[in-house]
């Protein structure tokens, strides 16, 4: 089914048909699901299929997320982070922060996902009033560049933005 499914995207003509062999062989092949939903992804942004595409994006990272982005296999994982940073970039242009927060967190778990990610996170936390977890993860971006001017003048202004009361709730 995999091969069949994989055969009939490439082809172009019959995606839903393709699709189908691709959800069925996810079933049987669950650690490969983020790699085959990717492909259907792909097939249909490709055919400018945008609600399509984040469908099949949006299912790679949820089978990817049941079993951990660290279990899969190499092209699983890294099809699995790809559609995270396709959905990230996707809500961030959309303005949808709360989504975007929730992808580019996961995708921050990812080795190659760099300073850029935490710093936008930083700052997705900061448009949704949150300077702790904006905190948190210019913190975690000054482990990598711990001398970067833009990062440590957000942590001066993020120490300086956290409420008392928000200190006492999150003692750590």
């Amino acid at each position: 089914l995999k091969d069949l499914g994989l055969a009939l995207l490439e082809q172009k003509h019959d995606l839903s048909r393709g699709d189908q062999y691709l959800e069925m062989a996810s079933f049987g092949l669950p650690l490969e699901a983020p790699y085959l939903f990717v492909q259907s992804g792909k097939s249909h942004d490709q055919k400018e299929e945008g609600e399509q595409s984040l469908k099949w994006f949006e299912k790679a990272v949820q089978s990817g997320k049941l079993i951990g982005g660290k279990n899969l296999p190499e092209a699983s994982r890294l099809a699995y982070y790809s559609a995270v940073k396709f959905l990230a970039d996707y809500h961030l242009h959309a303005k949808d922060s709360s989504k975007a927060i929730e992808y580019f967190q996961l995708f921050s778990e990812f080795e190659r996902s760099g300073v850029e990610t935490l710093r936008t996170l930083a700052s997705l936390y900061e448009e949704t009033n949150q300077p702790l977890a904006a905190l948190r993860a210019t913190e975690q971006a000054l482990i990598y560049q711990g001398s970067d001017k833009d990062l440590l003048a957000r942590k001066e202004k993020y120490l300086f933005s956290i409420q008392p009361n928000e200190l006492a709730q999150s003692p750590e």
